[in-house]
Formats: C-alpha cells, structure tokens, sequence
C-alpha cells in the first residue's frame, strides 16, 4: 500500500466512530442511490458496494435486496468493523480490501454501487475498467461522488490569500465521468448533478466536521488546504466576512451521480 492509500486509512479509521455525526451530505447522497436502484429490486443476485464505511448505504442494499449476496469493500478497518455492528445480515459479506485493485472475478456482479468513494481512486480509468468486467452481462454501475464545485468558497478564500492551486483531491464533473464509464466499456451511461448548500456556525466547526467524517484533505494527493497558522487565521477572517448568513457560514457541494450498464 503506497502512502496515500495509507494516509487514507489512517484518516478513515480515525473518523470511523464520528462520521455517522457529521457525514448527513454523504447520507442524504446514499438515499438517492437509493432511489436509484430500487427499480432493480428482485433483479439483483449479486452486489459489490465500494467503499462501505459505516454501513449505512449497505443496510439499505440489504432491505432493497433482500435475496441478494452482498459483498460490502472498505479500505479502512475500523470502517469495516463499524459497518459489521450496524448490519447483521447474513447475505452480507464485509472485506477489508482496496477495492480499487482487488482481483475481481470477471461475470460477478448484477450491481456495482459506492456513495462518496470513487474520488478516492488514484487510477480511476483502469479501476471501472476492472469493475465493467466484473459486472454480468446486463449489470448496472452506479457510482455517487462530489464534482469539482464541492467547497468551492473556502478554494475561493485560499485562492485570495494564495494564488491558485490544486487543493486535496481533483474532483471531476459529470462529463468527465461519463467519459470514464464509457471508456470502461459502459452502456447507456448517464448522469446528474446538483449543488447543494449547508451551514456552520463558522469555518472551523466546518473545518472539524469534515475532519470527522474522516474526508480531510490529503498532502500526498495535494497541498494542505493552508500554509500555516497565519494563513488559516486570514482564511477564516476572510470566509466568515464573505460567506456567512443568519443561519452561518455557507458551504457548497457538488453531488455527482453516474451510471452505467454492461451489454455484452
């Protein structure tokens, strides 16, 4: 394992016992893959869910899917033994893996899922080319992530007080993944986006509830968000003077969700 991947576990196991109290983007984007899937209920033998993390999407694979095997992937063991405390069903298989590399037997898979997982990915290209074999003929990969305007007012802020640069993650849009899965050999490919607003009290409590969902940003696949205490005091100056409202300081994410179908 490489030290980003490394890095990533670290950060993941350490939010595995606060994410569920600050993860309600992550969890209001699990219940529209919800709503996605649900018109293959009774359609699905198999399922691969990426990234399962605290088990809150893959207790709702098992309600939708109830005859369904279920294999449940996370990167982070602490993540995984969450996951397993919060569902009991015995149709669902719980591996600690990169599920990004894992050997995946090709013909698998009725339905591929992840919510707020794929970003992660260093490979992304040859990773769904992998999955897209792993599904079976008629299979359906569904994938929800964050786009590239996901906090687009604190990179504003840092852009001031910086020069722009890249920041954490390279984020892509629904374009870009579309393109992605179409590479991959997908069909029908399709996607959605939307921007979707929340507040805090202010940047800091921001600041903490992104490192408690365990999502901060990564030095290894970017700089850190700021340089130093002098800088991180002028961002919250700034962003609290820009961007605040009655009901607190606004945050924008970018909500992706692409699709795509296996036909041969």
């Amino acid at each position: 394992m490489n030290d980003f991947k490394s890095g990533v576990v670290r950060q993941f196991n350490r939010g595995s016992s606060t994410y569920d109290g600050y993860a309600d983007v992550q969890t209001a984007m699990a219940n529209q893959l919800l709503c996605s899937v649900g018109s293959r209920a009774g359609q699905c033998s198999s399922v691969l869910e990426l990234g399962c993390g605290t088990g809150y999407l893959t207790a709702g694979l098992a309600e939708a899917f109830p005859a369904a095997h279920i294999i449940a992937v996370d990167l982070a063991p602490q993540m995984v033994k969450a996951a397993r405390r919060r569902v009991c069903a015995r149709s669902v298989e719980f591996l600690v893996a990169d599920a990004e590399v894992h050997d995946w037997e090709p013909g698998s898979f009725d339905l591929i899922v992840s919510n707020a997982t794929v970003q992660w990915f260093e490979s992304t290209e040859c990773a769904m080319r992998s999955l897209a074999e792993a599904l079976r003929p008629g299979g359906l990969m569904l994938h929800t992530t964050f786009g590239p305007s996901t906090f687009r007012e604190l990179n504003t802020v840092l852009d001031d007080i910086e020069g722009p640069r890249v920041r954490g993650l390279s984020l892509a849009g629904p374009d870009r993944w579309e393109a992605i899965l179409r590479t991959a050999g997908l069909a029908g490919v399709r996607s959605s986006q939307s921007l979707v607003t929340r507040h805090y009290p202010g940047l800091m409590s921001f600041l903490q509830a992104v490192k408690g969902s365990g999502a901060s940003f990564e030095p290894n696949r970017g700089p850190a968000p700021w340089r130093g205490y002098v800088t991180l005091k002028e961002a919250v100056k700034r962003y609290e003077e820009r961007f605040s409202a009655p009901e607190g300081v606004r945050v924008t994410y970018e909500l992706v969700e692409v699709s795509g179908t296996r036909n041969d």
